[in-house]
């Protein structure tokens, strides 16, 4: 598993690749449902970072997990092996290790 990098690290990658809108804003996906945070993993979407607000962790993508999710929402089809993967990967960080 590698390092996650804080999303104030990834936003100012953002913006010096000018992927930023005028207003600096960019649509990170932040989820909570393990499920769905696994799907999209499972579809090669990067993860930017994971927080943990009171008892609920949340996991944040980059942008295009906006298009991935509406796949999801629809039944969309993956690998079961690399669904399985995925799933056992955000648990190990959620379960395994301690984060901010």
């Amino acid at each position: 598993m590698g390092e996650f990098k804080h999303i104030s690290v990834y936003l100012n990658e953002l913006k010096e690749k000018g992927m930023l809108n005028p207003k600096n804003e960019v649509k990170i996906l932040k989820i909570k449902d393990i499920w769905g945070a696994a799907f999209i993993k499972s579809k090669g979407v990067k993860m930017v970072d994971i927080i943990r607000e009171g008892k609920s962790v949340y996991f944040l993508f980059e942008p295009k997990a906006r298009d991935v999710i509406m796949d999801y929402e629809n039944g969309g089809k993956i690998s079961a092996i690399l669904y399985k993967s995925s799933i056992d990967d955000l648990k190990s960080i959620i379960y395994d290790h301690e984060f901010i």
